[in-house]
């Protein structure tokens, strides 16, 4: 096992470099990326210690509301289609949210659109009643694009 244990190790080395450019194109896209520290075990009896849990973790935004809405699936939620942001939002951010997500009113359940369903969204302008006189255009997902769930902490 040893002459195995050589070799895995020369090959964590060589992949040190591509580690490295994923972590400057992630980091060029606007995340945020953590690279975890490199434990490598002195043999193979000892691997565990040098597992880990990924070459690097990438910090993607996440877009939250909390809604008066009353629902807890897909059934009993009280429209036909899922309002997913405002359109100027989405469009001026950069990166991209990867998700949205919506709590019910008693904080019991959630929706969350996910941002690969982008292609299936339309664009409406409604009013919002928060304001006076205020309308803006926004994205709208369908509902089979939604996964609601139950909210436990």
């Amino acid at each position: 096992m040893s002459a195995n244990h050589d070799k895995f190790l020369a090959n964590l080395k060589k992949s040190h470099d591509s580690s490295w450019r994923f972590v400057q194109w992630f980091a060029r896209k606007g995340y945020g990326v953590v690279t975890p520290r490199i434990r490598l075990a002195k043999s193979h009896a000892d691997w565990r210690m040098g597992a880990d849990s990924g070459d690097m973790f990438v910090q993607v935004p996440v877009e939250h509301k909390h809604t008066t809405k009353h629902f807890t699936c897909r059934e009993d939620w009280p429209f036909k289609t899922f309002i997913v942001c405002a359109k100027h939002s989405y469009d001026r951010a950069d990166p991209k949210p990867w998700c949205y997500l919506y709590l019910n009113a008693k904080s019991t359940h959630m929706a969350m659109v996910k941002q690969s369903t982008r292609r299936h969204w339309t664009v409406e302008t409604i009013r919002d009643n928060r304001y006076d006189n205020y309308e803006q255009k926004v994205y709208m997902c369908p509902l089979e694009h939604v996964q609601f769930m139950k909210f436990d902490l």
